[in-house]
Order: C-alpha cells, then sequence, then structure tokens
C-alpha cells in the first residue's frame, strides 16, 4: 500500500486521505483503516490526519504481497528505467521511451 505511494512521492513522508487510498486501491475506506492499524502496530509506518510516514522501509516491502515488485517494474518501465528484476534477465537491454 504505502510503499508504492512513497516510490511516487520521492519521500518518506507524503499528504494522501484514507479516502483516496481506498479509490486508488479499489477498496472500502474501512479496508485501508485496518490496514493502517496493523501497519502502525508492526511500527512500518506512521499515520495521522492524511500524512504517512514509513518508518521502516525494508520490513514493509517485505510485509507487501509480491505484486509490489510487478506493480514496481511496470511504474518503473513506464518511466523508461531499467529495474533490478529487468537487469537481471537481460544484460544489455536498453528501455527508453
Amino acid at each position: 500500500m504505502a510503499t508504492d505511494d512513497q516510490d511516487r512521492a520521492h519521500a518518506d513522508s507524503f499528504d494522501v486521505t484514507q479516502e483516496f487510498l481506498a479509490f486508488m486501491l479499489g477498496v472500502r475506506r474501512s479496508g485501508v483503516t485496518n490496514a493502517a492499524v496493523i501497519l502502525q502496530s508492526r511500527k512500518l509506518i506512521r499515520y495521522k490526519r492524511g500524512n504517512i510516514t514509513i518508518l521502516n522501509r525494508k520490513r514493509l516491502e517485505a510485509t507487501a504481497c509480491a505484486c509490489y515488485q510487478s506493480d514496481l517494474d511496470t511504474y518503473k518501465h513506464g518511466l523508461g528505467t531499467r529495474t533490478k528484476t529487468q537487469v537481471a534477465g537481460s544484460d544489455s537491454a536498453k528501455i527508453t521511451h
């Protein structure tokens, strides 16, 4: 959830409401609230009044499902950058847009 936004915000702390996150993810706001409570209890994020702060990015990424890396690869491909996964797959491939 939050690591993907952090990748696009390029910061450890950013403003985003639970309502907007729910809209982006296609889930109910209560689902975002429940996830935020769990992630805060694990000390991975701090969420207060529309501001998320990533406290432990490495552990947060480890907690995320495998779709996070797939989404990150797609996002970076759209920007014309190579990811670790793409670099490992081909030594000389270059992606440009």
